[in-house]
């Protein structure tokens, strides 16, 4: 049985997409009700969209809709198009720079989504920009950069520091303060565990393609590319905590764009993807029955449990506050003993570049030995004790066994969904 939480996380992706709208929820809905569909609207960079809908394809959602709520939305919708324009401006001198510097790029996710895809730019909320610069080059677009006017985030950090990451530190623009991170790999080490790195599939920069804005040529990830990255990106590197965009994102994508889906599964098959790519797909088939997926070369040949598509959508939409101790509580459940405690450990003891970085502390000046403390205090006095509290409390105990199960299935096992056994597909 849903809970009301779920009842409103399903509402609300039924409003965004081309699902019909449950009459009797709708009438059920109260002012706390919409409250706590706009407060995960909000948390997941959602309003441009949910206004966008509800003001064409759900007009009679709209009057339902609390004034301040319907105000709120609005603003979102005006504000992210404003940023978009600034956004859009910002890309074009940065690609220039690179240009001018005969450094290739590639940009990634959000822009292409927003100014190609979805109708209104403003719809696709982006927080920065990321650009893909070869692993050789990316140093030294770095450099050119720096050079043109654009800022360290963390002075005191050598941008290389970022040892876990698959980036650099970020940069800042000036005037528009927009963050920048160059990329030299488009995948987290954690995130691949195939024998042979996705990375050293090079024929992405082959693949790319262009759109030229203001006169500039400007790169992107094919469709094809494109749409793993954001799978990816979604399900095995954020834990499924970055929120059902990725559903309109995949969405509008499939809609504009033509793939070559025996060539995609093919790809997933190479960082050991095709499950969470299964997943998300049929997540995206659910609630946008106009999108055409073809799963016949895929691995579970369209075969998913629909509670297991459940439990994605509901780990989608889960409080992006809370969202680190779930992840850190399935972990817990997932991780033998032995192999929790070194993670821990390592939390305790992070690397002396981490600590340079997370508190902006020169890595060869004895100040490090204060990051050190503070790290500890920031330990012990806040995330120990919410995670403990966590732990207790029966919603985020529910969303991080949800998780730990979604993971274990992801990795092929046996799994159980409210109380019924999936089993792995054979291969």
């Amino acid at each position: 049985m849903q809970s009301s939480q779920e009842k409103l996380q399903f509402l609300l992706l039924e409003i965004l997409s081309t699902q019909p709208v449950d009459p009797g929820m709708l009438q059920e809905m109260d002012a706390e009700g919409w409250q706590t569909v706009s407060k995960m609207v909000q948390q997941h960079r959602l309003g441009p969209l949910f206004f966008w809908r509800i003001g064409r394809e759900q007009k009679h959602v709209y009057s339902l809709i609390p004034e301040e709520i319907r105000d709120t939305l609005q603003k979102s919708f005006l504000s992210s198009n404003f940023r978009s324009l600034a956004l859009q401006k910002e890309l074009i001198e940065i690609v220039r720079h690179l240009n001018a510097a005969n450094i290739p790029c590639i940009v990634l996710k959000g822009p292409y989504l927003a100014w190609f895809a979805y109708p209104n730019p403003g719809l696709r909320p982006c927080r920065d920009l990321d650009l893909l610069v070869p692993a050789d080059k990316v140093v030294h677009a770095f450099d050119v950069l720096l050079k043109c006017g654009y800022e360290k985030s963390h002075a005191a950090v050598d941008p290389l520091m970022t040892e876990d990451a698959n980036h650099l530190t970020h940069l800042i623009a000036k005037k528009s303060k927009i963050a920048i991170e160059l990329h030299y790999s488009i995948y987290y080490k954690h995130s691949n565990h195939a024998s042979i790195p996705l990375d050293q599939d090079v024929d992405y920069w082959s693949r790319k393609v262009q759109q030229t804005i203001a006169n500039v040529e400007i790169s992107y990830f094919s469709p094809m590319d494109a749409l793993l990255h954001l799978i990816v990106h979604a399900v095995y590197q954020h834990n499924m905590s970055n929120g059902p965009l990725v559903l309109s994102d995949l969405a509008y994508l499939l809609r504009k764009e033509k793939i070559d889906w025996p060539a995609f599964w093919a790809l997933a098959s190479i960082g050991n993807w095709e499950r969470g790519s299964h997943l998300v797909l049929k997540a995206v088939a659910r609630y946008y029955q106009d999108v055409d997926v073809d799963f016949s070369e895929s691995l579970l040949k369209g075969r998913v449990d629909e509670n297991i598509i459940s439990s994605f959508l509901f780990l989608s939409l889960r409080d992006t506050k809370s969202s680190a101790n779930v992840i850190l509580h399935a972990k817990e459940k997932q991780l033998k003993l032995a192999r929790f405690i070194v993670m821990c450990l390592g939390e305790l003891f992070p690397s002396r570049h981490s600590i340079s970085a997370r508190y902006n502390i020169d890595i060869n000046s004895f100040a490090l030995t204060i990051g050190y403390v503070r790290r500890w205090t920031d330990l012990f006095l806040r995330y120990f004790p919410n995670y403990l509290l966590a732990k207790k409390h029966p919603q985020l105990s529910h969303e991080a066994e949800q998780l730990f199960q979604l993971r274990t299935w992801l990795r092929g096992d046996k799994v159980r969904f409210q109380d019924q056994i999936v089993h792995q597909e054979s291969r």
